[in-house]
């Protein structure tokens, strides 16, 4: 009723954007112009204006009723059927409710028609067109035949709106849903890599419809091989996991595909990201491997091969190869800024590089990359966006690190509110944010209100993701390390026990959370007084490390120096000896003239000592006082340390001649 055609077939528009409803049939009409009332026809108003937020009401709006008013010209039903609704119910469907698409409804729209309405009726303003002139010029593009600009809306993005109706746990495979909104990969995406290995005789629109066909076959892949397995009535797979879902869908990849390759690619893609977002590194490597291979052969110069490639960067440093997961974000960085249409790949590459800065202790670069992330992220796509609020969160945990308590906490409430309001309290980004908030507060002599926050997210953690989920592990590790400080060492040890006992089984003995906590469990047996199974645990770190970071590992020799130093107070002198030993070589490699390995002689030359091998004993300890005469001169504390412990085992194995010898020498050195 607001749109009237003249007899010469002129249109004529009432009121646009803002007419009052007429719509006798619906009977639930809203009328106003004061703020925070519904102002419009329903079947026609955009999310924005059914919430009532008429602040943000621009040509954007406008255009959303643009797209009511084409899809029903072509299909002589508007979107969503609002006939008999209440206007609370009428409001949830046009805010969260996909349409049916054009071409589901009418095959002759598939490809730039649907893709066109599609875009004036995104949910989302950003993602909708600027103005209807924007509208008329891409309407003018496909009937010509020439490419338009917009483009089929990515699985990533449809499976994020679903779970943002649908939150489930992670848990169940029902929890696969949200998996894969995290790990996807666009299949729109690989489509127009496909559609650019077609002959130059395509036109537009064939090109258009090849990229449809090809996003089809994989979003109907993953349905029927993934979600179908989540169907209510499918009562053997009731108790079924994500990851054995993954795994069934992934075996059916073999032959099905051998003719296409770029398919393929897409799926294998897609379940790798999903892999990556449940912590299963190893069989995510594998799958975006395989797709990695294929778009090397068929489509080397794509936004997809670029985003495979980043995503396996990102398993090398979740599995601590931070040498080669630098070098591939340092390099995939420049090639991802090339791929305007998809800004957002180049934005994780730099937060990416900015974690991996963190890990590195390097928190000056940290902040760097991770400001550049959130500069650019507000640029692109504005201050509520998911990667805006993930590098203000990263930005928080820096400037911690640095000891930059207020702008740490700063930033901490920001991302948080921010998390809170477009994401939901029990998103996964703001789990993560919320418990570094919680560590936070411990570091800051908060810490029974940190306790507090932790032990919530832990069983929000468990209902949401599952037991079994890293996040999860890590989080349970974090509260026990809470209670250690409070003194409850009781709950302290089973919960770190219960976190070490769940990564192991679940990530493996050299994943990086599995090897923080082999060295928590081995405290916790220490304090316990079970030395044996604290070596043993420490030994699990030690070589965690070692197969992490090389034979060069910092944290494996400290640790290994720790575990020593721990033997040596439990009198345990022969297994002192066999790590010191041990550690000897490697000290002699990298710190040939130091206090390190100085101290390491001592612990040596005493163990022999106790166990009364002085011809043994007597070399290691006079080799430690003279390293520590050379650094720090004859009057100087440690190398009065040293020289007792000479004199110590002199008097032990009764050389009394020996003794005169070294304190007449070491008199002679002294002023």
């Amino acid at each position: 009723q607001n749109i009237l055609v003249t007899e010469s077939g002129e249109l004529k528009i009432l009121d646009f954007g803002v007419a009052r409803v007429t719509d006798t049939e619906l009977r639930m009409s809203t009328v106003g112009t004061d703020a925070g009332q519904v102002v419009g026809t329903l079947p026609y108003m955009s999310p924005e204006q059914i919430a009532g937020t008429n602040e943000g009401l621009d040509r954007r709006s406008d255009v959303y009723a643009l797209g009511v008013v084409g899809y029903e010209l072509l299909t002589g039903r508007v979107p969503h059927d609002l006939v008999g609704k209440s206007i609370a119910e009428a409001a949830r469907i046009i805010q969260f409710e996909a349409s049916t698409p054009l071409s589901r409804l009418n095959r002759r729209y598939a490809g730039d028609f649907t893709t066109i309405i599609g875009k004036c009726l995104e949910k989302e303003r950003d993602r909708r067109y600027a103005n209807a002139a924007a509208v008329a010029q891409d309407l003018g593009r496909a009937m010509r035949d020439e490419p338009i600009l917009a483009h089929p809306p990515s699985t990533i993005y449809q499976m994020r709106k679903f779970a943002a109706r649908n939150r489930i746990a992670a848990g169940s495979i029902l929890g696969l849903v949200v998996v894969l909104v995290l790990g996807m990969i666009s299949t729109g995406a690989f489509a127009l890599a496909a559609a650019r290995q077609a002959t130059a005789a395509e036109t537009a629109r064939e090109r258009s419809q090849r990229r449809w066909r090809i996003a089809d076959r994989v979003g109907r892949f993953l349905s029927d091989e993934v979600l179908a397995q989540a169907r209510p009535d499918n009562a053997l797979n009731a108790e079924l996991s994500v990851r054995e879902a993954l795994d069934r869908a992934a075996a059916k990849l073999g032959a099905e595909y051998t003719e296409e390759p770029l398919i393929e690619a897409a799926i294998r893609a897609s379940i790798g990201e999903s892999y990556l977002s449940l912590g299963r590194y190893a069989e995510a490597r594998e799958n975006l491997d395989a797709g990695r291979e294929l778009l090397e052969l068929h489509a080397k110069e794509s936004v997809d091969l670029a985003q495979v490639r980043f995503s396996l960067a990102v398993i090398d440093l979740e599995t601590g190869n931070y040498d080669e997961a630098k070098k591939a974000l340092e390099s995939a960085i420049p090639i991802l800024d090339t791929f305007e249409e998809q800004p957002l790949l180049a934005i994780e590459a730099r937060a990416a590089l900015g974690g991996l800065h963190y890990r590195l202790k390097d928190y000056e670069q940290a902040k760097r990359w991770s400001g550049l992330a959130h500069d650019m992220s507000v640029g692109e796509f504005g201050p509520d966006h998911e990667m805006t609020i993930a590098a203000c969160s990263d930005l928080a945990l820096f400037h911690q690190a640095a000891g930059e308590n207020d702008l740490a906490a700063g930033f901490y409430r920001e991302a948080m509110a921010a998390q809170e309001r477009t994401l939901g309290k029990d998103a996964p980004l703001c789990l993560l944010t919320q418990m570094n908030y919680g560590v936070f507060l411990c570091t800051i002599d908060r810490m029974e209100e940190g306790k507090t926050i932790l032990e919530g997210l832990l069983a929000t953690s468990i209902r949401v993701r599952g037991l079994e989920h890293p996040e999860t592990i890590r989080l349970m590790s974090n509260v026990g390390t809470v209670f250690y400080h409070l003194q409850n060492l009781a709950r302290s040890r089973e919960l770190i026990l219960q976190a070490g006992q769940l990564a192991l089984e679940t990530l493996g003995p050299v994943d990086p959370i599995t090897v923080l906590l082999f060295v928590k469990v081995a405290n916790a047996y220490y304090l316990d007084g079970d030395i044996d199974r604290a070596e043993e645990h420490f030994r699990l770190a030690i070589e965690g490390y070692l197969h992490i970071q090389g034979p060069d590992s910092t944290e494996a020799l400290g640790w290994q120096i720790h575990l020593a130093d721990l033997l040596l107070k439990a009198k345990r002198y022969d297994r002192v000896l066999a790590i010191s030993e041990e550690v000897d070589a490697t000290l002699r490699a990298q710190h040939p003239i130091s206090k390190k390995l100085a101290v390491n002689l001592q612990r040596q030359g005493s163990s022999h000592g106790h166990l009364g091998h002085y011809d043994q004993a007597e070399p290691l300890l006079l080799e430690s006082y003279n390293i520590f005469l050379a650094l720090r001169g004859p009057d100087h504390e440690s190398t009065g340390s040293a020289a007792r412990w000479v004199v110590w085992l002199y008097g032990k194995s009764g050389d009394a001649e020996a003794r005169a010898a070294f304190e007449k020498k070491r008199a002679g050195q002294r002023p």
